[in-house]
């Protein structure tokens, strides 16, 4: 039986393979006109709204609703969840898939507020840059 501390064996194994960025890094990802995929469960959202621009997904169902989202696979795509560990094995399962341009917010949205001290009510970039204010 599969316990909490193998889903932790499993993502710690998967890392090396999948490139996570900074909150810094997002941003400018994002700006560069990267897919941002929220890969949160329904109830997390209500919670914590996803971040603007953000497509949401949820990990449970990103093998069979990507092409919705995604233009291509040479598509850069950056993932996130809330601490980072579902979007290292969607990462995973995408470059088996052949998305070739793939990374993972490092430890979720959990860093991005902690570290790059945006809010936490899904605006992304800050709310004064009037072109990316909506949530």
């Amino acid at each position: 039986m599969a316990d909490y501390s193998d889903f932790l064996r499993l993502v710690e194994a998967a890392r090396p393979g999948v490139e996570e960025i900074s909150p810094a890094e997002l941003r400018a990802r994002v700006a560069a006109g990267a897919v941002l995929l929220d890969l949160r469960e329904e109830g997390e959202l209500r919670r914590n709204p996803p971040l603007a621009r953000a497509v949401h997904i949820p990990r449970g169902q990103i093998e069979y609703t990507l092409g919705d989202a995604v233009a291509g696979k040479d598509t850069p795509i950056v993932l996130y969840c809330a601490h980072g560990m579902r979007s290292v094995l969607a990462a995973v399962t995408l470059q088996e898939l052949g998305y070739g341009h793939v990374s993972v917010l490092h430890n979720g949205l959990h860093a991005l507020r902690l570290e790059a001290g945006l809010p936490w009510s899904g605006q992304f970039p800050p709310p004064d840059d009037d072109d990316d204010a909506e949530s």
